[in-house]
């Protein structure tokens, strides 16, 4: 997508400049044929930038507030690109009041624009569906503040850490590179047998001498092509930590959108329908179609007492939530509950990783320390013999 930014005058011959979004000079063109306006200059064109998260969150937020103060949405939407100062967030305003303009419905319009994901799609929908849009907006609003905080906690915490890796691997590279050669020239004048670990230094050494310039280029592209290859294949599901965590994010999503349907008025088995079409993960799909077994006359608490991540006492909450008919109240607690307790064990294992950093930081230098100077050691026993 690109800004075009262009001077013309329109039916009424009156000149003017304005900025619009498209997705190339056709659309553009086709833009300008439809507004009835012609076209003077072509100022510029810049590349749209992706709507950063805080922006899309105050967005929602400031939207949610005028429709609550019972403003229409496409009048809330010119009121909010009056005060928008920033032309990527202009130009997305504009777009999406001149679609509402053209009569379309504004969920198509925020998820072809990229503004809103299937889970949030999901959230406004339901608001829709029981007439309280704005309060829709606004939980997707409090929901990107949360996962900013989120966001921001684990930064904060994964500082020390990383800035620990960083001086540890300037220390490991000048280790390598400026005192490793020195220990290499005097072992090579002695015709002494080096011990195994030495070698294993030195055999080291020659190949990142020899091929440093395919490393450096090597290294950063097979870590993302793994990454891929793990993501692709749902691997990462499979690895013992991030199992959990993955997991654990999906179970919630799946809680907190199943009990929102509910709340919406739909029947539990459309409800399922719709939040297990809406996982695009093949794993956790295939994981969860057992939930389908409803249309069978199942209850809920024994279809998910078969899914070993759930516990006893979630089944039990579950099955007092369907005998009281309170389902979606009892999947929004267990939601908010593995939410929360999600949220302590990323703090525990973020507090662990500066121990075990520096643990493992601090026997790579003792390998290289002891490595390079037990033959040394090896020499000055044999000359005291």
């Amino acid at each position: 997508m690109n800004i075009y930014t262009y001077s013309g005058f329109n039916s009424e011959k009156q000149i003017f400049q304005e900025s619009i979004l498209a997705k190339d000079k056709n659309e553009f063109e086709n833009y300008l044929k439809i507004s009835d306006k012609k076209l003077m200059k072509l100022i510029k064109i810049k590349k749209f930038k992706k709507l950063k998260e805080n922006d899309l969150k105050n967005f929602y937020l400031n939207i949610g507030r005028l429709l609550n103060a019972g403003i229409s949405i496409k009048k809330a939407i010119e009121f909010q690109n009056d005060f928008v100062t920033d032309i990527n967030l202009s130009v997305k305003y504009k777009r999406i009041y001149e679609r509402l303009n053209l009569g379309e419905e504004i969920f198509k319009i925020l998820k072809d624009e990229e503004m809103m994901t299937d889970a949030e799609l999901l959230i406004a929908y339901v608001a829709n569906n029981v007439g309280k849009i704005s309060e829709g907006f606004l939980k997707i609003s409090h929901l990107k503040e949360k996962k900013q905080n989120l966001k921001k906690e684990i930064q904060t915490a994964l500082s020390y850490p990383l800035f620990i890796l960083f001086i540890s691997t300037v220390i490991i590279i000048f280790i390598f590179y400026l005192i490793v050669p020195n220990f290499i020239s005097i072992y090579n004048s002695t015709q002494e047998k080096l011990p195994y670990l030495t070698k294993v230094i030195i055999l080291f050494y020659n190949i990142a001498s020899k091929y440093y310039h395919l490393i450096i280029i090597g290294f950063p592209i097979l870590s993302f092509l793994i990454y891929k290859y793990f993501k692709k294949n749902s691997l990462l599901l499979k690895l013992p930590i991030l199992k959990y965590f993955f997991l654990e994010k999906y179970i919630i999503n799946i809680l907190e959108n199943l009990s929102l349907l509910l709340n919406s008025g739909l029947s539990i088995d459309k409800s399922i329908d719709i939040v297990l079409s809406s996982v695009e993960n093949k794993y956790i799909n295939q994981k969860f179609i057992s939930l389908k077994n409803i249309k069978n006359g199942k209850n809920l608490s024994l279809i998910l007492s078969n899914i070993k991540e759930f516990s006893q006492l979630e089944i039990n909450m579950i099955k007092v939530g369907e005998e009281s008919g309170k389902v979606s109240s009892m999947l929004e607690e267990i939601a908010k509950f593995r939410q929360d307790n999600l949220n302590i064990k990323i703090k525990i294992y973020l507090n662990l990783a500066e121990p075990i950093l520096l643990l493992i930081v601090g026997l790579i230098i003792s390998c290289f320390v002891v490595g390079l100077y037990l033959p040394i050691l090896n020499m000055s026993e044999i000359i005291q013999i």
